[in-house]
């Protein structure tokens, strides 16, 4: 019964978070992701869950998700291959450090040949 209460009390003051990302589920901000800085804590790390649950919908359009998600990030570190037949865009998610470097992970949103969203997937790239 205690155990019950407390369970309950913790969800009433959201401190119930069942997250890979280690974060409470909040609605997805486009704001918030095209002005993010993915080097903090606070970037669009955080707006990973809601983004895969709400809006990254098998068959949605490149252009809606572009609108959404605004211009794709460019990079040096990100492999050409991803991008060289158009298919594919890439954004930062974050930077970590894994013991002996920076690593980054990426969005990595795949497209088919009508320009509709393939699938997608979080791509780490050692540093």
């Amino acid at each position: 019964m205690k155990v019950t209460a407390i369970a309950l009390v913790l969800m009433l003051l959201g401190g119930c978070c069942q997250s890979a990302f280690d974060s409470c589920e909040r609605a997805f901000d486009s704001n918030a992701w095209q002005l993010a800085d993915a080097a903090s804590e606070e970037g669009r790390y955080k707006l990973i869950p809601a983004l895969t649950r709400d809006h990254l919908i098998v068959g949605r359009g490149r252009e809606a998700l572009r609108s959404l998600l605004g211009k794709p990030d460019e990079s040096e570190a990100a492999p050409r291959w991803w991008t060289a037949r158009g298919r594919y865009d890439a954004y930062v998610v974050r930077f970590y450090y894994n013991i002996i470097d920076y690593d980054t992970e990426y969005l990595l949103l795949i497209y088919d040949e009508k320009d509709m969203l393939h699938s997608w997937a979080i791509a780490t790239i050692p540093g």
